[in-house]
């Protein structure tokens, strides 16, 4: 009767298993893969883009500075003589270079040389100066016209109408002036429409670097002697 009571309970204690086919189901799309990696939102590629020439000069400038910053400074103890005296002589060696291409610039004045021409006959300002105060301006022109240098005596002509306009008190001559600043001066003169016309003559010849053959200068001279006859009856305030 026990066996029969347990015999029951076991059957209705069986398991039960599902026979049905598993399915399984899709929960993305089939080109969802395909569509996030088509969007840039979802691109985290990380691009690393070449320095440029300039950038590289810049990070090739900046480590040499930080090197000779290192080493300017490197090892400064001031407890210690001889880092103290190493100290001052790299500090010296720097000003000394510094002291030396300032005085080799000043001496040399490389800004001059490229401005001046190769060509010996021709002045400097200093040399301008020095001309009117104390040579025969009339003997230069003289000798210029014979060597068939024109330019240089169209140069020499202006400098006399300086020296004539100065020594007449009709302007306060200084080497450093520009030759607006004279003409201002001589606005109220008989004399202001003509040497604007010399000066347009001498500006285009002497610093346009023009070449003057012999009929221009027929010209050129012949405006420069008429101002110069004008000079001695020209006054201030005319």
């Amino acid at each position: 009767m026990l066996l029969g009571f347990v015999l029951p309970s076991f059957a209705q204690n069986e398991l039960q298993y599902d026979d049905e086919t598993y399915q399984q189901k899709d929960f993305f799309e089939s080109d969802f893969k395909e569509e996030y990696l088509n969007d840039s939102d979802f691109d985290y590629t990380e691009y690393i883009e070449e320095p440029s020439l300039w950038q590289r000069f810049k990070n090739w400038a900046t480590l040499k500075w930080n090197e000779f910053l290192n080493w300017l400074f490197a090892d400064v103890d001031g407890s210690n003589f001889w880092s103290v005296l190493g100290f001052i002589l790299k500090w010296g060696s720097i000003a000394g270079l510094i002291f030396l291409i300032i005085y080799l610039f000043a001496k040399y004045n490389p800004g001059q040389s490229f401005l001046k021409n190769s060509n010996s006959s021709e002045l400097n300002w200093t040399e301008e100066e020095e001309i009117i105060n104390q040579k025969d301006i009339p003997k230069l022109i003289e000798k210029a016209i014979a060597d068939a240098e024109y330019r240089l005596a169209t140069r020499y002509y202006f400098l006399l109408i300086l020296k004539k306009l100065r020594d007449k008190e009709l302007i306060d001559y200084e080497y450093q002036k520009t030759n607006e600043a004279y003409q201002k001066e001589l606005s109220k003169t008989v004399l202001d429409d003509h040497f604007s016309e010399v000066t347009r003559y001498y500006d285009y010849i002497w610093y346009g670097d023009f070449a003057v053959d012999d009929s221009l200068f027929v010209t050129v001279k012949k405006e420069f002697e008429d101002l110069l006859s004008q000079i001695p009856k020209a006054k201030k305030n005319e």
